[in-house]
């Protein structure tokens, strides 16, 4: 079997710990390393624009990464990846943007600073343990998958909002 998680509360436990606690920490490290000394982080948009460069970033690589591991299902792997991975990501690094824009120019409080990571994390987690349920159990794989792109969209709305919530305010 391959050494991976047997059940649907395994799955879950990996989803975080392996992917979307790292995952997410590296990358706030990674934007905070860019815009810690960065004259040109100066309007509350900013924050979600170079999140999103680190979180594409960050994709391409796994992306890259998981299409090679894949032998020949490389295609169907490259095409869902595209299709909920890359957008994924990207909602992701708006959610993280978007906080850390608000405790950098708003809101230096503890709450906003949790916020700058823990959502990101709970939205990956969710993703990746939907995702990855079909590897445990075909028939919740597949309702997972039909409730991971609804996921999606609700995700992909969420980050809409963000967007234009702080380009109203420049």
């Amino acid at each position: 079997m391959g050494g991976g998680p047997v059940t649907l509360f395994g799955t879950t436990i990996q989803a975080f710990c392996v992917a979307a606690i790292p995952e997410e920490t590296a990358k706030l490290l990674a934007l905070w390393l860019v815009l810690r000394r960065n004259p040109h982080f100066d309007e509350r948009f900013d924050g979600i624009v170079y999140a999103v460069c680190v979180g594409l970033g960050f994709a391409a690589i796994e992306n890259v990464a998981y299409v090679l591991q894949s032998g020949e299902g490389w295609l169907t792997v490259a095409a869902m990846r595209a299709l909920l991975a890359v957008p994924g990501h990207y909602a992701f690094a708006i959610i993280m943007g978007y906080y850390y824009s608000i405790y950098h120019f708003v809101s230096r409080t503890p709450s906003t600073a949790v916020k700058m990571l823990l959502l990101p994390v709970l939205a990956h987690g969710v993703y990746d343990s939907l995702a990855m349920s079909g590897s445990v159990d075909p028939l919740a794989g597949g309702l997972s998958f039909f409730v991971l792109i609804f996921f999606c969209i609700k995700l992909q709305k969420a980050a809409r909002k963000r967007v234009l919530e702080l380009a109203n305010k420049n």
